[in-house]
Order: structure tokens, then C-alpha cells, then sequence
């Protein structure tokens, strides 16, 4: 990923429903600004301007993420990524410096 490479993830059971949770997901460096670009041209087929959800750590969460330590482990919630932060992670932001978050911990899913 840190070479620009795309990394198709699959492991133990599919999961049902709208967002890949760690055992079918995409992935891809959050702080490339062309990675955005590169998925929804290349695989997701949807317009480029739209932003990737990042999957990350939930005890790193409030490093990037103005969570106040809130889990999101499904996807649904937005939170605002940190100013100071938005420059260093391009790919997952959108337009209004928020980004859908999917927090992380060993205990759900210890491989991803």
C-alpha cells in the first residue's frame, strides 16, 4: 500500500450488508490524494470526489479523529478529522472535513 499498490483483503466468512468490515475489504494508503481517485475509477465505478471510509485503530482514533473515543465499528457515523491531520490523510476526506470511520480493536477482528 505504501507503494501506491491496491490490497484486496478476503478472509474467514463473508459478511451481509452494505460495508466490508475487515474480512472483504479494498484497501488502499488513506494518504495518497490520488488513491480516492484511483478506486472509484478503477473498481468502485462511481464518481471521483467521493472519499473512502478508513478503517483504524480505535485507540488511535482520537489521534486523527474528533471521536472523543466513540466506537464506529460499522461504518454509519461521520466524525471531523483533526486540521492538523487532514493534510496527511487526503484520500479519506470529504468535502466538509469529516470522514466515515470504522474503528478497530483485536478483540473483533485480531488478522485485520
Amino acid at each position: 500500500m505504501a507503494k501506491g499498490k491496491i490490497v484486496a483483503w478476503y478472509q474467514g466468512r463473508n459478511e451481509f450488508g452494505p460495508r466490508a468490515l475487515g474480512n472483504r475489504s479494498i484497501l488502499a494508503d488513506p494518504r495518497d490524494p490520488k488513491s480516492a481517485i484511483k478506486l472509484n475509477n478503477s473498481i468502485k465505478n462511481r464518481e471521483s470526489f467521493m472519499p473512502f471510509a478508513p478503517s483504524v485503530l480505535m485507540e488511535n482514533s482520537t489521534d486523527y479523529f474528533e471521536s472523543f473515543g466513540t466506537e464506529s465499528p460499522y461504518m454509519i457515523l461521520s466524525f471531523n478529522v483533526r486540521k492538523e491531520k487532514r493534510n496527511i490523510i487526503p484520500a479519506i476526506l470529504s468535502i466538509d472535513g469529516t470522514a466515515r470511520i470504522q474503528t478497530v480493536n483485536k478483540n473483533d477482528n485480531h488478522k485485520y
